[in-house]
Order: C-alpha cells, then sequence, then structure tokens
C-alpha cells in the first residue's frame, strides 16, 4: 500500500495495470499551498502577500513540476470542505503587477523584500522551490531556499521562523466538518501558522 501525492510518483504507476490505483475524488482532496507568516517582516505587509501572489505562476509550476496531473487550487479548502468559497478572489499571476507591488514594498522597506522559502529537505521539494526562487526573484525579490528534515521543519512553524512554507495539508473532510478545522484556523491554536 502507498499513499502519494508526488506528481512524479504518480505519473510513473498511472498507467500499471498491475496496480489497483485510487485517486482522491474532487472535493475532498489534499491541498498544496505557500503558507505566508504575516505576523513578521515582509509579509506583515499586506502589499508583500499581494505581491507574492501575484509573482508566482501557478501553471507553470503545475505544469513544470507536476505533469499538469493537478487541478490548480486558490485556496487552502477543496470543494467539500466548509470553509471553501465558491467564487475566490485569489489574484492570478501578473508579472508587471507584481513588480509594481515589489518597488512599493521596497520603497517603505528600505529598498530589500527578502523571502526564504522552507521546505523539507526532499529533493521533489528543492525543485518546486528552485522554480519558486526564479518566479520570485523575475519579479524583484530576493528570494532562497531552505531545506530542513521534518520535525525540524515543524519547530521551525511552531516558532514562527519562517517567511513562506511549502505545505500540504487536508481541511476537506466533511465528516468532522469544523471541529476537524478549528485547530488550523483558531486564534490563539499553536498550530495556525
Amino acid at each position: 500500500i502507498m499513499h502519494t501525492s508526488s506528481a512524479l510518483s504518480i505519473d510513473s504507476i498511472e498507467n500499471n495495470s498491475d496496480l489497483d490505483i485510487v485517486f482522491d475524488k474532487k472535493g475532498n482532496r489534499e491541498t498544496r499551498y505557500y503558507q505566508i507568516n504575516a505576523s513578521k517582516p515582509p509579509f506583515d505587509n499586506p502589499t508583500a502577500r499581494e505581491a507574492l501572489a501575484y509573482a508566482l505562476n501557478p501553471k507553470e509550476i503545475n505544469t513544470i513540476r507536476n505533469k499538469g496531473l493537478f487541478t490548480l487550487a486558490t485556496q487552502t479548502m477543496d470543494s467539500n470542505s466548509p470553509g471553501y468559497q465558491k467564487k475566490s478572489s485569489y489574484p492570478t499571476f501578473n508579472l508587471k503587477k507584481a513588480k509594481e507591488l515589489v518597488s512599493e514594498v521596497k520603497a517603505a522597506n528600505g529598498g530589500t523584500f527578502d523571502v526564504t522559502f522552507l521546505t523539507t529537505n526532499d529533493s521533489e521539494n528543492a525543485a518546486e522551490g528552485q522554480l519558486l526562487i526564479e518566479q520570485a526573484n523575475a519579479a524583484g525579490m530576493n528570494a532562497k531556499l531552505t531545506q530542513v528534515d521534518q520535525s525540524s521543519l515543524v519547530n521551525e512553524l511552531l516558532g514562527g521562523n519562517f517567511s513562506v512554507t511549502l505545505v500540504r495539508n487536508f481541511h476537506s473532510d466533511a465528516a468532522f466538518g469544523d471541529v476537524a478545522n478549528y485547530v488550523w484556523w483558531s486564534k490563539g491554536s499553536p498550530v495556525n501558522f
């Protein structure tokens, strides 16, 4: 038995008739997202958060890193989750707009806009992180990647020692609804990163 969210693994076994493959159904799937630490610079500034959203190109990321296998998300919840919004106002990739906003942030921050992408130390996350760096730098940010083991990642998140982290989570279990989601979103919860 194997569970994976790796597009490379899925692509390599998808057409293997010797395997009984089950895919998560739309509505109750895990979501990959980039979690921003809004409690410290530069992302305590809403303009910086917006700049990053415009700078990252999800279609390119999905094509290059996931072979186009995954559905693009515009929020942390899949469609059967209690927190899902039918109309998301998440910005779409716009490099020109991103550059304008980066210039605003730099003007307010003495000329800097430093971003560190934090993730676990596996090769697929490293490749995705490098692509994120390229996209952020193209918008004028100064981006870098830090990789740590899983337990260190959790400690860094708990300590608030990150600016952006690559996260996968499952917020769609209708059987538990708000109870399952409370810990992730409630004020004062240690895992509300």
